[in-house]
């Protein structure tokens, strides 16, 4: 009889003993956790881990235990790896990614058993897909989607004839010259090649078409050539088809894509050229429940066979063309969450079928030319989330039924002409968050109703004309960030209510008749942009204001604010614009606002500012544009008042001030495009400096009291020069006849300049003026020929209060669209030429012109608002042809020998204030009809 086992296991020597446990103790272990990692596929994946740079420690459990490793899967069985999954996961930056970097290890080869292998969203920084993969033939799953892999990826992979999911999408530098590898795939049913460069992949139809077990195909963004042909067998049965985006693909693709109508449920063709007519067949497609045709160039109508499609969930067809009604059919499509048919031609009604779809929670209509009013069947839409209705010819009024849509949380529909008023049970849909309903034709108060909308964070009613207060009730849109009321007819005061919405961080009330700021508006700590231009703004800007800490933008220009400007300006220290110009604001510029060290743009321009510019706007470093012209400041201006904005400042304007003293030299300001000094009291030369402002467009100088002379070298590198103002000082030119000025302008404004005793002969290279005023410049001389080459573009021309000679060209040859023409006090003569037909100012007074003015009566201008032909020689009768001048406003022809009676016609000016016909030798009575004129 044998001794059990127990009893056994005590007579053994100890050594045994241990022997024994020490066994059972493994048996135990690998009953409970298998024969553990193989070390040789361990190894294999330490050398992985070596070749690569793990930035995240994403691989930091890797030790001991192979099996147990982040991303490693074993068999149960063998316990060989058989799962790689190793993506990248997400960081808190959308597509951005916790990725590995450096070279796949050829060590992978080790690993004989493994199946699926997912390494997405790594960044293998542009290597080539790694040809070893090839020999890893047991593959069922390869996901390399996202990885920065680059190169051409030659037929290596059709080895993997067992492979079930290939993902090599979004690797944008990948590329392959054809397709053909893909037929030894014959397992394969998902495909995901987008962003892949196929465009010299010719027959990629052909290779697809030998994959039998394909079910998803997605080659979206991958360049695809055109086909050669469409109709070719294909026996698989695809569920999901996208090509979108391949600007070459055309509407031959249509006889393959049907061949699936059966068995396809989601099909995008967006991006593609499918230009044409939309087929019928698409009705036929019962199973699908997405489909994309958006950016197609698709035209005609929509086939009322659409709404076969009852699977149908999604639908896309935006940015086409179709000139079509929306077809009742829709109504069908009882399955339908989304449907967009914008930025189309669509005509007609918007069906009251719509009002069928239960399912739907996205509708966008906009950009289109759909009429009439707004179906009240929405009201049905229970489940609507976003209305996009925007840019339209709709009209009529927002339907009550709007109310019942109690699951929308956007309402989109400016840019119609919807009247009537904004109904208060627009304060019963409290999902709402954002509300557009901007440029209409909607009247009315703002219901109260509106404060009930709790959850709205953008609230936008500008453009329309609505009336009355802005209600108080805002005060409980405690979520509100975006308040646009600008361009109605709001009245009264801003309610002092609208402080206790803290969350505000625009406000817009522009263009409105609001009458004063409360001072509560420096509770809004959050607001960044407070528009209030085009009011009645009247009394003092709060002081209350410098407590808006965030504010980035301050427009309250063009009302009629008064008093100083408060000091706490300066504490609103992110203020990149501040504009009040255009008011009655007085006192002097606080020294303050030189603590605005973010501010770009100041604009104080048109009030009634006195006292010196503060010498603080040096500290203003980021300042882009200042704006101070037309106010009473006075006193110098130091070299250095802008020098810490040299390198930012592009536009400086102090004109019509009282400023004196030297011109600022502006040495180094790079950035500078307009300066404007022009009527102040500036004296002294003009800095040489000027001429290295290279990026200058604009120089306005004139009306101060500069002299000395204008050399090359004030003008040496100002060739992004276009308007030059020097006019009123007392300036000489002094340069060579051979110089050629670096620059083209359209305005050239010299009066009373010294330019004489010719006609400056570096005109002759400017050939885009439009404005030429070198009048009073001390010119004795006959018009050159070539002067007449510079006016045909011109607009205005004033040479006058000079000793010009000679006769004058025919001038409607000269200008092609004249508007004013100044040749007073010269020395001109001969008769007067045929006269261009646009004209709306002439002024040839004070010249010795002779003979009669029959001429007059070819320029037609309906324009003609000024005609002064007084003091010259002037003889005849005058013309009949009044009549066809019915602007005209002032006419002085005294002072020549005119004869004759004075023709009826004159009384036909009915717009006529002045007319001077004395000193000329007119016989008869006055016509009766000149009682007809306002004279």
């Amino acid at each position: 009889m044998k001794e059990p086992f127990c009893t056994c296991l005590i007579m053994a020597t100890p050594s045994f003993q241990l022997f024994l446990v020490s066994f059972l103790l493994v048996l135990v272990l690998f009953a409970k956790h298998g024969l553990g990692c193989i070390e040789r596929e361990r190894q294999a994946l330490l050398c992985f881990k070596h070749g690569l740079v793990d930035d995240h420690r994403l691989l930091s459990s890797w030790g001991h235990e192979c099996c147990r490793w982040r991303g490693v899967q074993c068999s149960k069985r063998s316990n060989h790896v058989v799962k790689l999954h190793l993506p990248a996961p997400p960081t808190e930056f959308e597509g951005m990614y916790k990725s590995l970097r450096g070279e796949i290890s050829p060590s992978l080869l080790e690993l004989e058993h493994l199946t699926y292998l997912d390494l997405s969203c790594n960044d293998f920084e542009g290597s080539s897909i790694p040809p070893f993969l090839a020999s890893m033939t047991k593959m069922q799953h390869l996901n390399l989607s996202h990885a920065n892999f680059a190169g051409s990826l030659s037929g290596q992979l059709g080895n993997l004839s067992y492979l079930h999911s290939l993902d090599l999408s979004f690797n944008d530098n990948l590329y392959s010259g054809n397709l053909e590898w893909l037929s030894n795939l014959s397992s394969l049913r998902f495909l995901d090649l987008r962003h892949f460069n196929l465009e010299k992949a010719t027959h990629w139809l052909r290779a697809i078409n030998k994959l039998p077990s394909l079910v998803h195909l997605n080659l979206g963004d991958c360049n695809l050539p055109p086909l050669i042909t469409s109709h070719v067998n294909f026996s698989a049965s695809l569920t999901f088809l996208d090509l979108s985006n391949n600007c070459r693909v055309s509407s031959s693709i249509y006889p393959w894509v049907f061949n699936f109508s059966a068995t396809l449920v989601h099909l995008s063709l967006s991006g593609s050229d499918s230009h044409g007519l939309i087929l019928e067949a698409y009705g036929n497609m019962i199973s699908l429940a997405y489909l994309d045709l958006s950016d197609c160039a698709l035209e005609g109508e929509i086939p009322v066979a659409f709404g076969n499609m009852t699977s149908l969930e999604y639908l896309d067809m935006s940015r086409n063309q179709q000139e079509s009604l929306i077809p009742d059919t829709f109504g069908s499509m009882t399955s339908l969450a989304y449907l967009d048919l914008s930025d189309n031609q669509l005509k007609g009604s918007i069906p009251d079928t719509v009002g069928n779809l239960a399912s739907l929670e996205r509708l966008c209509l906009s950009m289109n030319l759909l009429r009439g009013s707004i179906p009240k069947t929405f009201g049905n839409l229970s489940a609507l989330t976003f209305l996009y209705l925007s840019a339209n010819l709709l009209r009529g009024s927002i339907p009550y039924t709007f109310c019942s849509m109690d699951s929308l949380i956007e309402l989109h529909l400016p840019s119609n002409t919807l009247d009537g008023s904004i109904p208060d049970a627009l304060g019963n849909m409290t999902s709402l968050t954002y509300v557009d309903l901007s440029s209409n034709q909607l009247q009315g108060p703002i219901p109260d109703t509106v404060g009930n909308l709790a959850s709205l964070d953008g609230l936008y009613l500008r453009n329309n004309q609505l009336q009355g207060s802005i209600p108080y009730a805002f005060a409980n849109m405690s979520a509100l960030l975006y308040l646009d009321l600008s361009g109605n007819l709001l009245q009264g005061s801003i309610p002092d209510a609208i402080g206790n919405i803290t969350s505000l961080t625009e406000l817009s009330l522009s263009r409105n008749q609001v009458q004063r700021i409360p001072e509560t508006v420096g509770n809004l700590v959050s607001l960044e942009g407070l528009y209030l231009p085009e009011n009645q703004l009247q009394s003092s800007i709060p002081d209350t204001i410098g407590s808006m800490v965030s504010l980035e933008v301050l427009f309250l220009e063009r009302n009629q604010l008064q008093g100083l400007i408060p000091k706490s300006v300066g504490r609103m220290v992110s203020l990149q614009i501040l504009s009040l110009h255009q008011n009655q604001l007085h006192g002097s510029i606080p020294d303050t606002i030189g603590n605005l060290a973010s501010l770009e743009e100041l604009s104080l321009d048109g009030n009634k500012l006195h006292g010196e510019i503060p010498k603080s706007l040096r500290n203003l470093c980021s300042l882009r544009a200042l704006n101070l012209h037309s106010n009473n400041l006075s006193g110098q201006l130091s070299e250095d008042f802008l020098a810490c904005a040299k390198d930012t400042l592009e536009t400086v304007s102090l004109s019509d001030n009282q400023l004196r003293g030297p011109m600022p030299p502006f040495t180094g300001f790079s950035s500078l495009k307009q300066l404007n000094l022009g009527l102040n009291e500036l004296e002294g030369m003009l800095p040489k400096s000027i001429g290295h402002l290279a990026a200058l467009n604009e120089l306005y100088i004139g009306s101060n009291s500069l002299q000395g002379d204008i050399s090359e070298a004030h003008l040496l590198y100002l060739s992004e020069l276009v308007v030059l103002d020097l006019s009123s000082n007392s300036i000489t030119f002094n340069v060579s006849l051979e110089w050629v000025p670096p620059f083209q302008l359209s305005s050239l404004l010299l009066a009373s300049s010294k330019l004489g005793p010719h006609f400056p002969h570096w005109l002759r290279n400017q050939k885009c003026l439009m404005d030429i005023d070198i009048s009073n410049s001390e010119i004795s001389d006959a018009i050159p020929d070539w002067f007449w080459n510079l006016t045909h573009s011109a607009r205005s021309l004033n040479i006058s209060k000079n000793q010009i000679i000679g006769t004058l060209p025919i001038l409607s040859s000269k200008f092609d669209h004249p508007l004013y023409i100044d040749m007073s006090s010269n020395f001109l003569e001969g008769s007067i030429p045929q006269l261009p037909s646009n004209l709306a100012l002439l002024d040839l007074s004070k010249n010795k012109f002779s003979g009669t003015i029959s001429s007059l009566c070819a320029a037609t201008s309906p324009y003609l608002v000024y005609l002064d032909l007084s003091n010259n020689l002037l003889i005849g009768e005058l013309p009949n042809c009044w009549s066809q001048w019915k602007s005209l406003i002032v006419l002085n022809l005294e002072n020549n020998q005119f004869s004759g009676k004075i023709p009826k016609s004159l009384g036909t000016l009915q717009s006529i204030h002045t007319m001077h016909l004395h000193n000329n030798n007119f016989s008869g009575g006055l016509p009766l009809s000149l009682k007809n004129c306002k004279v």
